[in-house]
């Protein structure tokens, strides 16, 4: 191997394209299932997405945006970022943004009918109905997604402490709106310590025994169907005779779950009923979890990755190291550009021109001395 180079040079472009921070992985996690290009309108009200607001267009603080819209038609505006937010159609250019078009996609309908919109596009949050981040706020606390409402909250106004370590949470209003839940109360991470079961176990057990039970008496068929009828039977109407203390739970908790706890809902033909009954059919698919939405982007995003990985380990080793001195002086001059500015104050558009600006004169003035491209 030539000296042009060496071992390092190497090893630091195959770091550079996978190095990320915290804020760069979530940024991916959230937004890389997303289409940049392409605004979802022609997709429905879709499953899971990441949404944003435009105060700029929407002063009523009642529309969504896609992915694509918030960077091709509403790039100068003052946006708000919603994280995620489920059935859905996008807004942009519809009867709310008052004869403002989307870029995108051209005659889309007036409204969108079935798309739900909470305080959230106001950028309003939580029970205290307050910005995030807030102003006037000195107490740091963290903020927690009701996966039923799809409300954030300040885990201090969610009833209780908020526990090491939980899968999804279910605000305090939500258990009071949907009270079966409250029925798999032992799906809960740190379950307290309440009298909620005062069936008698002893009986309970015979009760089970003698309604699960299959006598030598019946015939093979006759067993088969029983065994059918009992594996048909509504998890929840068994729930509900054990649980008959429902009044001893606070009903200011919050419900904080156990990971996997949506595939301990029922799933016969009652309770299917119910979640439609009360729009919430989605609490018993896994799909529809944040976690779920999020390994998505990854994936796509790891793709990327290595198609990128793939195309730069094929460039002449000269192109390679130059890009990865680049990426990391990117990186070192971007953080010392922001360290300049005081904590609270916007960059500008020029200021950022300026950074770029001085950046390119720094590889103009390094660019005659790259060595051929040759040199392997």
């Amino acid at each position: 191997m030539s000296d042009c180079h060496d071992d390092e040079d190497i090893i630091t472009v195959e770091d550079a394209v996978y190095e990320m921070d915290a804020q760069v992985e979530e940024s991916i996690a959230i937004l890389g299932a997303s289409d940049s290009d392409n605004c979802t309108y022609s997709l429905g009200y879709m499953e899971r997405q990441a949404l944003f607001a435009c105060k700029t267009c929407d002063l009523k603080g009642d529309a969504g945006i896609c992915y694509a819209c918030s960077l091709t038609c509403h790039q100068e505006h003052d946006l708000i970022e919603l994280y995620t937010k489920r059935n859905i159609r996008c807004d942009c250019g519809n009867s709310k943004f008052n004869g403002f078009e989307c870029s995108l996609i051209k005659n889309k309908d007036l409204l969108n009918e079935k798309n739900a919109y909470n305080h959230n596009y106001k950028g309003l949050y939580c029970t205290c109905d307050r910005p995030y981040p807030d102003p006037e706020e000195e107490i740091e606390d963290e903020m927690i997604q009701c996966v039923a409402c799809e409300d954030w909250y300040h885990s201090r106004h969610l009833g209780s402490l908020l526990p090491a370590e939980f899968h999804e949470m279910v605000c305090y209003l939500c258990v009071a709106k949907y009270n079966f839940l409250q029925y798999y109360y032992n799906e809960q991470v740190n379950t307290p310590d309440i009298d909620v079961v005062s069936v008698d176990k002893e009986k309970e057990s015979k009760n089970t025994d003698s309604h699960f039970s299959l006598s030598d008496t019946l015939t093979n068929e006759e067993k088969q169907n029983k065994i059918k009828k009992n594996e048909e039977m509504c998890k929840l109407e068994k729930l509900k005779h054990q649980f008959v203390n429902l009044g001893n739970i606070d009903k200011n908790v919050s419900f904080y779950w156990n990971d996997g706890w949506r595939s301990s809902l029922c799933n016969c033909a009652m309770c299917l009923e119910l979640y439609e009954k009360n729009s919430i059919p989605f609490i018993i698919k896994e799909s529809d979890t944040i976690t779920f939405y999020e390994n998505k982007g990854k994936e796509k995003a790891d793709n990327l990755l290595k198609d990128a990985a793939n195309k730069i380990s094929s460039m002449p080793i000269v192109q390679q190291v130059e890009l990865a001195r680049g990426y990391q002086e990117l990186k070192s001059g971007l953080q010392n550009f922001l360290r300049n500015f005081p904590p609270n104050q916007i960059v500008k558009k020029e200021d950022v021109e300026s950074f770029f600006e001085e950046l390119n004169e720094r590889k103009r003035r390094r660019v005659t001395n790259i060595p051929p491209n040759n040199c392997r």
